[in-house]
């Protein structure tokens, strides 16, 4: 269910839609944005800005035939595990990105991906996912066990199916880890 309202106008063989309201009720999401759709070609163009998952950002998304590409990027926010959850990602890369990476405050820069409509429904292409993220005020877990790592800032990126992390100003047990990179490859199915 969902509730949209908004204007829509055709211009030749474009329909165009300013869409001052789109709220989706199952995953409470708001949404507003322009849109155009190309009738003889089966094509939709989208932009706008969301507020859903606790998360508020910009996106983009274009639908052509059954191919669909997007792009995110987001405000600061507190909660990462709110986005990681919408995403079939292996559980391990999930812990990797919101449970042993705690930060004050997130920021989506950018998070593109695509994915083919199969039967009505929308299959994401995990191998199209590239992503980075700011992280500020970290404390990173890298080991049970051990002492955490704490960090100023991390730009976190995954792409290729690997996360990779650039520590700014990293210390361990008040030594300095500056230059420090960790990368987690090969996240391929099966392997993790």
């Amino acid at each position: 269910d969902y509730e949209i309202a908004g204007n829509i106008e055709r211009k030749g063989n474009k329909l165009i839609a300013d869409v001052s309201l789109l709220y989706i009720k199952k995953q409470k999401v708001n949404i507003v944005g322009k849109l155009k759709y190309f009738l003889n070609k089966d094509r939709l163009e989208t932009e706008g800005a969301f507020e859903g998952f606790n998360i508020a950002g910009n996106f983009a998304a274009m639908k052509d035939d059954d191919k669909v590409s997007f792009a995110l990027k987001s405000n600061e926010f507190s909660d990462l595990k709110t986005i990681t959850a919408q995403f079939p990602l292996k559980e391990m890369v999930k812990s990797w990105i919101a449970d042993k990476i705690v930060a004050k405050t997130y920021k989506l820069d950018s998070f593109v991906g695509k994915a083919d409509i199969v039967d009505n429904a929308l299959k994401l292409d995990i191998s199209s996912l590239r992503g980075e993220a700011t992280l500020k005020d970290i404390k990173v877990d890298f080991k049970e066990g051990l002492e955490q790592v704490l960090a100023k800032e991390i730009k976190l990126s995954y792409k290729n199916r690997a996360l990779y992390f650039n520590l700014k100003n990293p210390t361990y047990k008040d030594r300095d880890l500056n230059g420090s990179k960790v990368a987690i490859s090969n996240m391929k199915k099966g392997h993790i």
